[in-house]
């Protein structure tokens, strides 16, 4: 499994909120694709990619307990 996060810092530009997106990649097989605003703005393009990289391992987190129930893990 492979997950990828990016961020657009400040891309909206009426509140200058950053742009969070995460996909999930099983094989070459898109799993879960997911773009969404960030909750407040933030101040470098740094701390944006920092609030990605925590939503991209709260992602991951989430399919691997939901795989453990399935007993695939």
């Amino acid at each position: 499994m492979n997950i990828w996060t990016d961020s657009d810092w400040a891309a909206d530009l009426i509140d200058r909120k950053s742009v969070t997106s995460v996909v999930t990649m099983a094989g070459q097989h898109c799993i879960k694709a997911q773009a969404a605003a960030q909750g407040a703005p933030t101040l470098s393009s740094g701390e944006a990619e920092f609030f990605a990289l925590v939503k991209c391992d709260s992602v991951a987190l989430g399919i691997r307990n939901m795989l453990a129930d399935f007993g695939i893990i």
